[in-house]
């Protein structure tokens, strides 16, 4: 499934329209620059944070790695988003190689495009899996706030990205400051290391990782 839409939310920034130019390059022709499939490492924190069978949205999805482990491995069905024309095309491709068709909504849309108010408390989990740095800082509060308002009781907001010198816990802080109630965090900027082939050569790369939930 596919579509698109738009709201009353501001656009995006002309940074973010930037960004999204330079990783359609980086997708065409069915490149996958960070690799085929999900680093074992974030299929492994996936798992241990979201049930099987879930109603996930993958916020900012690229081609589509962990949209295809949440939907093939874990049987979710999944929202996958992403402003990269290219990268949602390269998505829907795996999602119907793999027979997937019936589990994913794919949208090309940017993050302050989303229509949040459509997912409100029906959501198990949102993944933002590298994507919160390519928002402007001053409208991050606002989109944390928004995701914590389309979870379900017991559902968790997984945010995946690299570690900020500054302030590593400002992700927790975004979620403590939101206007959500029965909020707690259960990883506040934990490392995450991967490794990825870059130049013939294997090299690690270390992310950090905040996992918000609402109580059940």
């Amino acid at each position: 499934m596919s579509g698109s839409g738009s709201n009353e939310n501001a656009g995006p920034s002309t940074a973010a329209q930037d960004g999204v130019k330079e990783w359609d390059g980086s997708y065409t022709d069915g490149a996958k620059p960070f690799g085929p499939v999900v680093f074992p490492q974030v299929a492994d924190l996936l798992r241990s944070c979201i049930h099987e069978g879930g109603y996930v949205m993958d916020l900012g999805c690229g081609y589509g790695r962990d949209t295809l482990f949440l939907a093939g491995d874990m049987k979710c069905s999944v929202v996958a988003i992403d402003p990269a024309q290219e990268g949602i095309k390269e998505l829907q491709k795996s999602v119907a190689a793999a027979n997937l068709t019936t589990k994913v909504e794919a949208l090309q849309q940017y993050v302050e495009e989303v229509e949040f108010q459509k997912f409100t408390a029906k959501l198990d989990a949102i993944v933002m899996d590298s994507v919160l740095s390519f928002v402007d800082a001053e409208v991050q509060p606002t989109i944390i706030s928004k995701c914590l308002s389309c979870l379900k009781p017991g559902g968790c907001l997984i945010v995946i990205g690299w570690p900020n010198e500054n302030d590593k816990n400002y992700v927790a802080k975004m979620v403590n400051d939101s206007q959500e109630t029965n909020i707690c965090i259960e990883k506040d900027a934990v490392e995450l290391v991967t490794q990825m082939e870059h130049e013939g050569k294997m090299m690690d790369i270390t992310w950090n990782v905040t996992v918000a939930r609402k109580a059940a």
